[in-house]
Formats: C-alpha cells, structure tokens, sequence
C-alpha cells in the first residue's frame, strides 16, 4: 500500500496535522503520475492507497473533501484495499460537539456505492475507540502559595501526560476532596511547561485528583525525563483488579548504564 498526501487540512492543531504539502508523510498527490511509471520499472504491485490527514477531527468538513479525492483515484480502479486513516476526534471537555460517527460512516456508504468500491475499507478508529475508558489518578503532593497564586503540585507530570506540554491539549480534571484553596495544576517535573490545562477548582493537600480520557496519547508517549519512573496501572475487569503494568523502580532506569 502506499500513503498518499492529498494536501487538505483536517483544522486541527498543527502538530497532528499529518496531510498537508507542509507535512512530511506520504506521497503528494501531484506525483501520482511518477509512482506509476516507478511502478512499471521496480515492478511493484500497488494493492491500494492510504490517507491519513490528521488526528483529533472534530469537523467532518475535512473528511468529506478526503472523501471526495479518493473517488478520483477509486474511479474504475481494481485496488484491492483503501485505507481511509483515522483521526475522529473526542470530546474531552465532555460539553462540546464533535463528529457523529454514524454521520461519517454514511458518507462512507454513499462513496462505496456511487463509485462501486469493490475494495476493502480500513478505518484506523484508535483514540476514539479508547480515549475515554481510561482515567490516571495523582496525588496532590503540596501547594504552594505565592502572591495571590496558589500552585497545585502533584505526583503526576508531563512525562507522564505530555499532551498538554506538546500539544497545549487539554484535560478534564476533577477532585473528590474538596479543599479551600482554589488553584490550577501543575507537576514535579522542572520545566516550566509542566502544567495542565484544566479550570481551577478547589483543592487540598495530599488529597486525590482525577484526569478523564487518558485511553490515548497518555501511556504511549510517557517517559523518564528527570529520572522519573512510570505510574503502574490496573485494569477493571469483570469487576476485579488487576495490575498490568507495575510501578516502575529506580534501579530499572540505571541497569543499563555502564
């Protein structure tokens, strides 16, 4: 298969746009021509074509102008798969308006039936499949007072969240324990980018707080920066726990060292 560019915006933030002519994936769209004749002389059987514009798509504007390119190159072809990507972005302010996916999926039947695809479809449906079936829980190690600012330090940092550092994403964020002080949240790590994105709520030392939709981007892009080990992490099943993965300890960051 072979990763086409089709230079259109998914109107999500720049650093998950992955299908513009300013994007370093895939082939342009231009050069099709050229990956034909590289076809002929390598002798490459091309079984289909795979787009990937963007993650997080929270308009659908986007995906129908994908749609739309992929009948021209469709049209009367034999191809025997066609890789839509992904991208169907989350709600994770829990109030606001995203795609429909039953909306999405019909557009994709209309595409099937008007140009006759006789390929098989992949829809890469990652982040919105898992998003949201994970939570991370941090513990509030102090807060700090500083004129008329409080700072709400907690166990958790960016290597283990990065998105709101890299991406300035945000996450809801709850506490069960209310305190007096009201403040935003920040973590343990020394950059001054280690903070979340969240509304200022009321807080209390040592007490509990909780990061809604962690499923995705979380765990996979968590690190060791500033010596910090990983969280461990349960998983629920049939009303049990289980730990999966487990905390992980000092002396396995150094064992490699020589």
């Amino acid at each position: 298969m072979i990763r086409i560019n089709p230079n259109i915006n998914a109107k999500t933030h720049k650093k998950i746009t992955t299908g513009t002519k300013k994007n370093k994936f895939g082939i342009n769209i231009f050069n099709l021509k050229n990956l034909y004749y590289l076809n002929l002389i390598l002798d490459i059987n091309i079984i289909g074509y795979d787009f990937h514009i963007g993650s997080q798509i929270t308009k659908i504007s986007p995906l129908k102008k994908l749609l739309k390119l992929i009948n021209i190159l469709y049209k009367n072809k034999k191809y025997s798969y066609l890789d839509i990507g992904g991208g169907i972005g989350v709600d994770y302010y829990f109030n606001k308006k995203i795609i429909n996916f039953s909306k999405y999926y019909n557009e994709i039947k209309k595409l099937i039936k008007k140009y006759s695809i006789k390929s098989k479809i992949i829809i890469e449906l990652g982040r919105y499949m898992f998003c949201n079936c994970c939570v991370i829980i941090s513990k509030i190690n102090y807060i700090k007072y500083n004129e008329k600012n409080f700072f709400c330090i907690l166990n958790l940092g960016m290597n283990d969240i990065l998105r709101p550092s890299l991406y300035n994403s945000f996450h809801k964020i709850e506490s069960y324990n209310k305190g007096k002080n009201t403040s935003f949240f920040f973590g343990p790590i020394c950059e001054s980018s280690d903070k979340f994105l969240s509304k200022k709520i009321k807080v209390k030392n040592n007490f509990l707080v909780i990061f809604y939709s962690t499923g995705s981007y979380c765990k996979t892009m968590s690190n060791n920066y500033n010596s910090k080990n990983k969280i461990f992490e349960i998983i629920v099943y049939k009303n049990k726990l289980k730990v999966i993965f487990k905390l992980e300890k000092f002396k396995n960051l150094i064992k490699n060292y020589v």
